[in-house]
C-alpha cells in the first residue's frame, strides 16, 4: 500500500496559474493574433483593449530591455525601463526570457543592449475586445 501525503493533492501556485492560462486561452470566442517576431528597437505590443493574453520572447542574442507605457514618445534606455529579456546563447535557440503581460493592453517598448533586437509577440483579444 502507497503512502500519500495530504499535501499531494493541493496545487501549487505553478499549477493553479497554469489552468488558468489554460481557461484564458481555450476560452471561446478568443481571437489569437498570428505571432511576430519584432527585430526593431520600438513598440513590440501595441496599446489594445481587452486583451485574453499577451507573451513576448526573447529569439535574439543580445539582452533586451522593455518598457510598459502607453505614451508613444517613451522608449527604453539604458537607465529607464520595467525589465530585461535575457538572450538564447543562439537565435531562435528557445532559451531566451519570456514575459508575460498578462491582459494588459498597454503598450510595451522594446530595446535591444549592444544590438537589434530579436523577439517574438504572441497575443490574443477576449471576446469583448474584437
Amino acid at each position: 500500500m502507497a503512502l500519500t501525503s495530504p499535501q499531494a493533492n493541493v496545487p501549487d501556485r505553478r499549477d493553479s496559474f497554469r489552468l488558468l492560462q489554460d481557461q484564458i486561452m481555450t476560452q471561446k470566442g478568443v481571437v489569437v493574433f498570428p505571432p511576430a517576431l519584432i527585430t526593431a528597437n520600438g513598440t513590440a505590443l501595441a496599446q489594445r483593449p481587452k486583451m485574453a493574453f499577451r507573451f513576448i520572447q526573447n529569439c535574439g542574442t543580445v539582452p533586451v530591455k522593455f518598457l510598459v507605457s502607453n505614451n508613444v514618445s517613451e522608449s527604453p534606455t539604458a537607465s529607464v525601463f520595467h525589465g530585461v529579456l535575457a538572450a538564447c546563447s543562439a537565435e531562435d535557440d528557445g532559451l531566451g526570457s519570456v514575459q508575460s503581460f498578462g491582459i494588459t493592453g498597454d503598450r510595451v517598448a522594446i530595446l535591444g543592449v549592444g544590438g537589434n533586437p530579436r523577439v517574438c509577440v504572441f497575443e490574443g483579444a477576449a471576446p469583448e475586445g474584437t
